[in-house]
């Protein structure tokens, strides 16, 4: 009762005070104190977001939180946070040596505020028609496998692999950044596979453990089998592939909600160490990958929020998408929407490199903004449907992805821990969809995705044949 009355609390301070007073501040100051005549439109970003989360989103955290709940605190960031950074900060401009010009940054606020609106209003929509699916995904009950066999026997392999090619290990950190600072493009295709292997691999070792732990709990409520799973949960975190922030932080969360539901008593204190860690990991890995250095301001709110431009799809990068519509239109055709949806998904990607004479959409939008091959900017989704679809239809491929995060809910597996874990990483991610190009999403929904469901659909199939031999012996004996 008392968390119940103290959860009423923090969501009455967020809702009626907290969140329409950042926005309507952030308006505000953004209003009187930007200097450049292109961002005069920016003071309406915080009162739209706080418009399209009274109306709609915090009206969609029952039955589809978690989606939600990650695209609302995104949109916060990239809506009210971003803005305010680049007013404070004064990082008007961008990594590009051409400026947009000011009706390019007019269109980019429109499409931006758009963009708001549709998704906000589609979570809303698909929200209430969760609500009248039977609540088979609203259950706290973790639904652990018969048995793990089929894993057991993937681990096996991967073991094997890595230690035939045993660079692969190499590409993995603990908490600090190794030296090497890899990416998959530095591995060939084989060291790719045995690499994806290992993330699946360790992911599961730890299902398997926290699902072994939390059962000798239930049996004998012993506070040693908490601190087990809470340190296995730990080690999981804390052990990543390549340099990539978003990949750690989000196996962070999905491992800390994963322990939060098995333990709910323990929720509290595993979200305050998590949490620290989260911060030490995040701040270890920006250190390593030097990007403190890449701008010559010493500022820290101008690099705070070139940063905040850039992952977060800010205006700038929304103007460069829509100029770079205009500065090579000969990549505006069905053929780069095909590449840009096929060249990064797991096994679809090696049919997809055959395709000649064709560039992903981030390729021009990279060479807009450097005029070379270097590719390092990414590409805002709603910049990416306006280079291929118009301004239109701009917001498709963020309605697509909405669309996928609500069949997914819908298809109820999010109980199952064998490929719960996996799921919570995808909802996450997929709160990222204004930010982030349709290629890094499909490439993050293949691999988080396609191995897991692969191996849950295996490990069915063998406790399926065990119950039918099972059956076929009992009706032996009646016979």
């Amino acid at each position: 009762m008392d968390n119940k009355k103290s959860t009423n609390v923090i969501s009455i301070v967020l809702n009626y005070f907290l969140i329409p007073l950042v926005s309507v501040a952030a308006s505000y100051y953004i209003a009187f104190w930007n200097q450049r005549e292109e961002y005069n439109l920016m003071f309406l970003l915080p009162l739209c977001f706080l418009f399209c989360y009274e109306l709609f989103l915090k009206r969609s955290f029952n039955h589809f939180k978690l989606f939600s709940i990650s695209y609302t605190i995104v949109s916060a960031i990239r809506y009210i946070l971003t803005p305010v950074l680049i007013v404070l900060g004064g990082r008007y401009d961008g990594r590009s040596a051409i400026t947009p010009s000011v009706d390019s940054f007019i269109l980019a606020f429109i499409l931006m505020i758009a963009e708001l609106f549709i998704c906000s209003f589609m979570i809303w929509m698909l929200n209430k028609k969760l609500s009248v699916v039977k609540e088979r995904n609203e259950s706290d009950t973790i639904i652990f496998p018969e048995h793990w066999i089929a894993y057991f026997v993937f681990i096996a392999i991967t073991v094997v692999l890595a230690a035939l090619r045993p660079n692969t290990l190499s590409a993995f950190s603990v908490i600090q950044p190794n030296e090497n600072l890899f990416n998959y493009s530095d591995f060939d295709i084989m060291d790719q596979i045995i690499i994806l292997c290992l993330s699946v691999a360790k992911n599961v070792l730890t299902l398997i453990v926290l699902s072994f732990c939390y059962k000798k709990h239930l049996n004998r409520h012993g506070i040693i089998w908490v601190i087990l799973s809470f340190c296995v949960v730990i080690a999981n975190s804390s052990i990543y592939f390549g340099t990539n922030r978003f990949d750690f932080l989000l196996n962070l969360i999905a491992s800390t909600i994963l322990f939060c539901l098995l333990y709910k008593r323990y929720r509290r204190v595993a979200i305050i160490i998590m949490s620290i860690l989260g911060v030490v990991g995040f701040s270890l890995i920006t250190q390593a990958r030097s990007l403190r250095g890449a701008i010559s301001n010493d500022n820290e709110f101008y690099q705070t929020a070139d940063l905040a431009q850039m992952y977060f799809g800010g205006p700038y990068n929304v103007a460069i998408s829509i100029e770079t519509a205009t500065a090579f239109p000969e990549g505006r055709n069905i053929k780069t929407a095909v590449y840009d949806c096929t060249r990064s998904i797991i096994g679809v990607n090696i049919l997809a490199r055959n395709m000649k004479g064709v560039e992903l959409s981030s390729t021009y939008y990279n060479r807009r903004i450097f005029g070379n091959s270097h590719s390092s900017q990414i590409m805002p989704m709603i910049g990416e449907g306006y280079y291929l679809f118009g301004a239109f239809l701009s917001p498709i491929l963020d309605i697509l992805f909405i669309f996928i995060a609500y069949f997914m809910m819908k298809s109820g597996k999010s109980t199952n821990i064998e490929i719960g874990f996996f799921f919570i990483i995808t909802f996450v991610r997929l709160g990222f969809i204004n930010c982030q190009s349709a290629t890094i999403q499909l490439n993050d929904l293949s691999f988080n995705l396609f191995l897991p469901l692969v191996l849950a659909f295996m490990n069915g199939l063998i406790r399926t044949n065990r119950t039918v031999k099972e059956l076929a012996n009992a009706q032996q004996e009646i016979a």
